[in-house]
């Protein structure tokens, strides 16, 4: 396994531990209450992503203009689109950072990875 697949999982881990303290009431602090999975979410769809088009694709990688891209439609579709449609939402250009973050990590970890992956097998 390469170090995007442990970024991967460790993030997936990450998340469901938060959800089960969330599940057993425990007292975050603020930030990590408020924006941990917003940091987690990009790192997670990137990863989904790009394990189930490395299937039918073996060398699939995600660019950074992909990666952009998405970032700014979860983005968009997060903090301007549903804010107005459901009281659940609320437009906070702090979760905008965090999924922007969460996306920057996500790409230094596969272009580490990738670069590793290149110097094995050589």
């Amino acid at each position: 396994m390469n170090a995007y697949a442990y970024f991967f999982l460790s993030c997936v881990t990450a998340a469901a531990l938060f959800f089960l303290g969330d599940f057993w009431d425990w007292n975050y602090p603020f930030f990590l209450r408020n924006y941990f999975m917003d940091v987690l979410c990009m790192p997670i769809v990137f990863g989904i992503i790009h394990y189930s088009l490395r299937m039918p694709v073996p060398h699939f990688k995600l660019t950074l203009s992909m990666m952009i891209v998405l970032t700014t439609m979860y983005s968009i579709y997060f903090e301007v689109i549903l804010p107005p449609l459901s009281p659940r939402y609320t437009f906070d250009w702090w979760d905008i950072l965090a999924y922007t973050l969460g996306a920057g990590i996500s790409f230094a970890v596969q272009q580490y990875s990738f670069q590793n992956q290149k110097i094995s097998k050589k």
